[in-house]
């Protein structure tokens, strides 16, 4: 009975060192030599992140750019990115057919139809190309940004409403209609990735288990793997000297066989 109580406490033993191996987050709460209250710990959700900057292709236009014209040769990108007041646009050209061209930029939401040259034009942006034909420019567009069309309608880019896809043109600013040259989209507005509140790993949209303990490997749903204990790694285990208490005899006296006689010798049977 001694021996397979000794054993059972081994193999408990084995399993707590097992895991406070393979859990560190475990093993650093709980204080086995001094009673404490394993106290498991506590991690802030992650700040939700930011959407990445999404680069398109600039195409030439010839003239009329409305739907953004992707089928045409490239000639650039055009850079979104999303920030607290609104849309930054990052444009840069770098073809090489408007040498020291100086354009006008027009920017909406897209929708149905095609309106003339400036109709749509943002305030005070502007690019000139170089010797070269290259250029570039940078501008924030606020949200919600909307805009008029000559017809009367209105849209708006960043309301959450209609298609909430931006078109831009690079207008020559000396033509005298159909100036446009360069256009892009219609361009999806930059969108965040899902976060990871548990911080395992795994992204909250494919997180099964989005309370995962701090510390616990995760298998590619963010669940817990289960444990493997390797036993065929030796242990060795001390038992603790005990110290007598106070007032207790420290070494203890053999009693006498009840077969033995006063004389110490074993008694004869009559």
């Amino acid at each position: 009975m001694r021996l397979r109580l000794v054993a059972a406490a081994a193999s408990a033993a084995a399993t707590l060192m097992v895991l406070a191996v393979g859990y560190p987050a475990l093993g650093a709460g709980v204080g086995w030599a001094r009673g404490e209250v394993p106290t498991p710990p506590t991690v802030a959700p992650s700040p939700s992140p930011s959407p990445a900057p999404a680069v398109h292709t600039l195409h030439r236009v010839g003239g009329i750019g409305c739907d953004g014209h992707p089928q045409h040769e490239a000639a650039g990108t055009v850079t979104l990115t999303q920030v607290d007041d609104g849309l930054r646009v990052d444009i840069e050209v770098t073809d090489t057919l408007y040498p020291g061209q100086p354009f006008s930029v027009e920017a909406w939401e897209q929708a149905p139809g095609c309106y003339p040259d400036n109709a749509l034009k943002v305030p005070g942006v502007g690019l000139t190309t170089n010797s070269a034909g290259a250029g570039t420019t940078t501008f924030t567009l606020p949200f919600p940004y909307g805009r008029t069309f000559p017809d009367g309608s209105t849209v708006t880019l960043g309301d959450g409403v209609g298609t909430e896809q931006l078109v831009l043109v690079l207008d020559r600013t000396d033509s005298t209609g159909a100036g446009d040259s360069y256009a892009a989209g219609p361009l999806p507005l930059p969108t965040a990735p899902p976060g990871d509140d548990d911080r395992d790993g795994v992204p909250d949209d494919r997180d099964r288990c989005p309370d995962s303990h701090p510390g616990y490997p995760v298998d590619g749903i963010g669940c817990a793997r289960p444990l493997e204990v390797d036993w065929s790694v030796p242990a060795r285990f001390t038992a603790p000297r005990r110290t007598p208490r106070r007032g207790c005899a420290t070494r203890r006296t053999r009693r006498p066989s009840p077969s033995a006689s006063p004389t110490g010798r074993r008694a004869t049977p009559p």
